[in-house]
């Protein structure tokens, strides 16, 4: 994650709806708002060309982590 320069988010970002709602619904619920939240800085509140973008959580009980990629070239 160091190497994406990720920044610290909370489920309230933009795209969290997006990473929630691609989980499939038979795997075990996940408590999102206790999961600690990290994302590429801009990613869903600016358009940006080239990169790799991340939103990512991760579960604060067992460690799981949850992440939801786009690639705009």
């Amino acid at each position: 994650m160091s190497n994406q320069m990720l920044q610290s988010a909370t489920v309230s970002h933009p795209k969290a709806n997006d990473l929630i709602s691609s989980v499939p619904a038979e795997w075990p619920k996940q408590d999102w708002a206790s999961s600690r939240w990290y994302a590429t800085p801009g990613f869903g509140t600016r358009h940006i060309e080239g990169p790799d973008l991340y939103l990512i959580a991760i579960d604060s009980g067992d460690g799981t982590a949850f992440v939801y990629h786009e690639n705009h070239f």
